[in-house]
């Protein structure tokens, strides 16, 4: 939920997402962006609809701000990578029971997270390790 507008993602519990938002050190979620575009501010929008994400010039333009955050990444082939993210309101995870969690990163991918689109996005698991 961010601003009184939802979306529903399918997720991937991903014991190797560990990316925390390097400010407030909160665990972040990986969400493919036209999954969650309806809650993602419009200039947010603009820069995934033109592939410009990897311009660290168009990243410095948006800066740190309350909804807006880079985050830094390592994975196999990309040793200084950088994703945007935006903090959502809510988070409701469906698993046995319901989880609520507020105030939630959200790092946004322009790429497909899975070949056969079972999922959308790769949770954190240190979101739900604390309900444990």
């Amino acid at each position: 939920y961010k601003n009184d507008t939802n979306v529903t993602l399918n997720a991937l519990l991903d014991t190797g997402n560990n990316l925390k938002e390097p400010i407030t050190k909160k665990p972040v979620i990986i969400a493919e962006f036209v999954a969650i575009k309806p809650i993602l501010p419009e200039k947010l929008k603009v820069i995934f609809y033109e592939k410009q994400e990897d311009n660290l010039n168009k990243l410095l333009e948006l800066g740190y701000t309350t909804d807006i955050r880079l985050i830094p990444f390592k994975s196999v082939g990309k040793e200084n990578g950088l994703l945007i993210g935006t903090k959502i309101d809510k988070l409701e995870i469906h698993i046995e029971n319901k989880i609520v969690l507020k105030d939630v990163i959200v790092a946004i991918s322009n790429f497909n997270l899975s070949n056969d689109n079972f999922y959308n996005a790769l949770l954190n698991p240190e979101l739900i390790n604390c309900f444990n």
